[in-house]
């Protein structure tokens, strides 16, 4: 009998603990729409990250960081930049600094269903050996929605503005006259968060966009560590001949709140 009412006590605890969580499971961000998801975070945060990519003809590796600072509870400001290095499997590679992106969110309806809106722009600060150098910007709106304890639904839907340069020859002179124009893109997202335990949670995604044929699907485990902060790691697999035939993902997350 003591037995048993220590293990319906210990059922009893450990269920009120996961009743006392956020329903939106908001400490949990995504991958592939890190800057583009619902969720506001409660304080400041910072993550540093590497990625592996293998395309058809090369592949790219990526040390980068990223935070954000929540200037209001409905608002938060963030920012990302990463050291990039292109390796072909023919010729000599390139690397080089990003652009820098920087992103705003504002969370309109909290509850039930979590509703944001908000928008990016890239400062064109990065390598042009590595195609940088772009002023690109776009807006989305993004929702999280719990389906049920511990399993939130997510999606995002965009339009991005992607400066393209082009170059004519130009008979007058006999040389390559420069220009850039912008080119839009549809950019849909959505993915499931789903609770393990109290440390480990799964978060697999889906990424569409409508310019250069790129589908991602991707997945991913996010643990908490005692101390708050947060290992995360991922596999994505490329659908369209845009997105990288596959991408390794593995960062720390740290909440300075």
């Amino acid at each position: 009998m003591k037995l048993a009412t220590i293990i319906i006590g210990c059922l009893l605890i450990s269920g009120g603990l996961f009743a006392q969580q956020d329903e939106h499971l908001s400490d949990v961000r995504t991958f592939q729409t890190f800057y583009r998801d619902a969720v506001v975070a409660g304080g400041m945060y910072g993550e540093g990250g590497l990625s592996f990519a293998n395309f058809t003809g090369g592949s790219t590796l990526g040390l980068g960081v990223q935070g954000g600072y929540p200037l209001s509870p409905q608002f938060e400001m963030g920012a990302g930049v990463s050291f990039l290095s292109f390796n072909p499997d023919n010729g000599d590679g390139s690397s080089g600094i990003s652009d820098v992106r920087v992103s705003g969110i504002y969370n309109f309806v909290p509850s039930p269903s979590k509703i944001s809106g908000g928008g990016y722009i890239t400062l064109p600060v990065g390598s042009e050996d590595i195609g940088q150098g772009d002023l690109d910007f776009g807006f989305f709106g993004a929702i999280r929605h719990p389906l049920s304890d511990g399993l939130v639904l997510t999606g995002t839907v965009g339009l991005d503005f992607v400066e393209v340069t082009t170059f004519e020859f130009n008979q007058s002179t006999g040389n390559f006259d420069e220009s850039s124009d912008y080119e839009s893109s549809l950019f849909l997202g959505a993915g499931l968060i789903n609770q393990l335990n109290a440390q480990l949670h799964l978060v697999g995604e889906f990424v569409l966009e409508s310019e250069g044929d790129y589908s991602l699907l991707s997945g991913g485990l996010d643990y908490k560590m005692q101390s708050g902060s947060r290992l995360r790691g991922g596999l994505g697999i490329g659908l369209g001949d845009g997105a990288p035939d596959f991408i390794l993902l593995a960062s720390f997350l740290h909440f300075f709140n």
